[in-house]
């Protein structure tokens, strides 16, 4: 059955495998009449050579990139529309270039930034609204295959903070990152002490004793790499 599973899910065409994210005519297009989205919402600059690598050993060639505001890798279809991936309980991982990704399921993607002794260090980097009366707390969109993009337009990028005209709630968006690790097994656990003390249980004491001498900042990517080198070396 999951041989058969695997074979569709190669072979099934793209509107049975993926969710649309962008309308047909939508954007500005390139010369090769791929959109591009407004600067800022992409990764990068525009969708690259990329592979989709699938837990059955098998792999696909794409155009891929990273959408901020969705959270999650995206693809151009052979339609050249921009597409979400799903199916992704049979995806191992996925590569654009160098940069290697994680799906966590119904949390998006993660680019790895780390290995250590196969802790895998991953970000998370997203376009969140900013708090406010209105919607009581920061959250980030997501897209499902319920949910569309916000047909909002984008009018101001500035520091890092976005804005876009919405008629309904003109909301504001910033930058995000959070991070996590992932264990030798692939499950995913918040980069935080108790994160470290779960895959690190047989050295808790060491890294008690480390982190009683060093505060060390979660929310710090080169602090969080220097304390898994620690732990990675114990």
């Amino acid at each position: 059955m999951k041989t058969l599973l695997f074979v569709l899910l190669l072979s099934a065409p793209a509107s049975d495998l993926v969710s649309q994210t962008m309308p047909p005519g939508s954007g500005k297009e390139n010369k090769e009449g791929i959109r591009v989205s407004p600067k800022g919402i992409y990764q990068f600059e525009e969708f690259k050579d990329g592979k989709v690598y699938f837990k059955n050993g098998k792999h696909t060639r794409v155009k891929l990139n990273y959408n901020y505001l969705h959270g999650e890798v995206e693809y151009i279809a052979a339609s050249r529309d921009t597409l979400l991936i799903t199916n992704k309980e049979f995806i191992d991982h996925i590569s654009i270039g160098e940069n290697i990704f994680y799906s966590r399921l119904k949390k998006g993607e993660m680019e790895v930034v780390g290995n250590f002794n196969n802790v895998l260090l991953a970000k998370k980097k997203y376009l969140a609204v900013k708090g406010s009366s209105a919607n009581m707390s920061e959250r980030k969109l997501t897209a499902t295959s319920e949910s569309a993009i916000p047909t909002s337009l984008l009018i101001n990028n500035l520091n890092g903070e976005f804005q876009w005209q919405n008629n309904a709630s003109r909301p504001d968006y910033k930058y995000k990152t959070t991070y996590y690790l992932i264990d030798q097994n692939r499950n995913f656990h918040p980069a935080r002490r108790s994160g470290f003390s779960k895959i690190y249980a047989k050295q808790q004491d060491v890294l008690s004793e480390f982190l009683r001498k060093n505060e060390i900042d979660f929310d710090n990517e080169d602090q969080l790499k220097q304390l898994l080198k620690f732990c990675s070396e114990i």
